[in-house]
């Protein structure tokens, strides 16, 4: 088997992977729309999202050829960020340089948390404070994919929301399902499904 031919067997390998996950995904999705409508969601709600996208499920085995591989290939390059594009996502001054006798213990271990989410979500962070809340902007580098979440806490001690806002789609702007071009509003015990949601959809297409 040629090298071509094992890398058409890879990619077709992980979209019947994917779609398999989206369908089971989709029938989670439905069930909680189902408890939204009953008022029964108020634990892990998520007000605001839209159905899974079948997009990637179209995408036949016909397509993933040599030709369509490396036309994908450039078109992509051509819409990766420049570097001048990313540095708007700066590091807090606390995690600039080497820790030193000088930084807070609070800096410190306030930069490791960071450089650990970093790790964890293959991304890089950053925060800022805004009226509506503290909004937290992640970036994937390699594709040039951002996106911000905002978090709002809710009255009564209710279990804070996040809503999530698209960036820059990157190079994966022809490519990613409708619901990661879409503002979605979901509570943070919603949070492991939707960063698994990104995870494999960057999976996929990096």
């Amino acid at each position: 088997m040629s090298s071509m031919d094992k890398q058409c067997a890879d990619y077709q390998k992980l979209l019947i992977e994917e779609n398999q996950k989206y369908k089971a995904l989709s029938l989670e999705v439905s069930r909680l729309q189902n408890l939204h409508h009953e008022g029964q969601n108020k634990d892990g709600k998520l007000d605001i999202i839209p159905t899974v996208s079948a997009r990637i499920a179209q995408v036949s085995s016909e397509k993933v050829s040599g030709r369509s591989i490396g036309m994908m290939t450039k078109d992509l390059s051509e819409k990766a960020l420049s570097r001048e594009d990313l540095t708007h996502f700066q590091l807090p001054e606390c995690c600039k340089g080497s820790p030193d006798a000088s930084a807070t213990v609070t800096a410190r271990a306030t930069c490791l948390f960071q450089a650990l989410t970093e790790c964890l979500l293959d991304m890089k962070i950053s925060t800022n404070n805004q009226t509506g809340g503290l909004c937290i902007s992640a970036l994937h580098q390699p594709s040039g994919y951002s996106f911000s979440l905002t978090w709002i806490n809710k009255a009564g001690g209710e279990e804070a929301e996040l809503v999530y806002r698209v960036l820059s789609l990157g190079t994966f702007e022809r490519v990613v399902p409708e619901w990661m071009r879409d503002v979605i509003k979901f509570s943070t015990g919603m949070c492991p499904l939707f960063f698994q949601r990104v995870a494999h959809v960057i999976k996929l297409h990096c």
